[in-house]
């Protein structure tokens, strides 16, 4: 297994996804606001490309802007561990 790399994301997001009861990484560590996770874990990647879903239907007036917001916030904390990961960052 490989080394775990932790990314912090917004609480909002994630705990919204744990709350839609959907495959989420597991909390390395957690905070009111923030929670860390693994890059490495494969339900990172179902929780990225969800918070970029909820990015892309933002304009829906039904959606909350916090919750936007926090996907958002979620989407560029990812790519960003990512491309550090990978050499690029």
């Amino acid at each position: 297994m490989a080394n775990q790399v932790p990314v912090k994301i917004p609480a909002m997001f994630y705990l919204d996804r744990v709350d839609r009861v959907l495959p989420s990484p597991a909390e390395i560590r957690s905070t009111k606001r923030n929670v860390w996770i693994d890059l490495n874990d494969k339900r990172t990647a179902e929780l990225l490309a969800d918070a970029e879903h909820r990015v892309e239907a933002g304009s829906y007036p039904d959606m909350p802007r916090g919750l936007v917001a926090s996907a958002r916030a979620t989407v560029k904390a990812i790519k960003a561990a990512q491309a550090a990961a990978s050499g690029k960052g």
